[in-house]
């Protein structure tokens, strides 16, 4: 049996927003910021990207005409397992994402709807670990 060759794996960069400075924060860059200075749409994002890096490396993200469609799954995977995990509420998710609260909801009973698949299943609870380190992190940054 043949190996197959190991997939290669491209960072990008995210464009963060400038918040503004915090009373009280350290004046010096090495220390971390408390749990309550790290904004919801950061750990969104993240978590965003880690859906998109997950699928990207297993081959799963079409090119060309659907990749608008793929795009706005792995959008629907983000809000639902941020709405689930962090937990945060559908608005704060909509904010974060730059949506609807609706469309959080309709994201929610999507993902909710083929987690009977069991490979859909499992990718969505990869995720949803991945998202729980990420919690993880951001409340012990302090």
């Amino acid at each position: 049996m043949q190996a197959s060759p190991s997939p290669h794996y491209a960072l990008r960069v995210i464009e963060l927003p400038d918040l503004p400075p915090q009373q009280g924060a350290s004046p010096f860059p090495e220390a971390a910021p408390s749990p309550q200075n790290v904004p919801n749409r950061l750990l969104c994002m993240i978590i965003r990207e880690f859906a998109q890096h997950l699928l990207e490396g297993f081959g799963m993200v079409p090119s060309g005409v659907n990749s608008r469609r793929a795009h706005a799954h792995i959008r629907q995977v983000s809000m639902y397992v941020c709405h689930v995990t962090l937990p945060l509420s559908m608005e704060e998710v909509a904010r974060a994402f730059g949506r609807d609260r609706s469309t959080v909801s309709h994201a929610c009973r999507m993902v909710e709807s083929r987690r009977d698949d069991p490979a859909y299943d499992a990718f969505v609870g990869t995720v949803e670990r991945m998202a729980g380190a990420v919690a993880l992190l951001s409340r012990h940054a302090a």
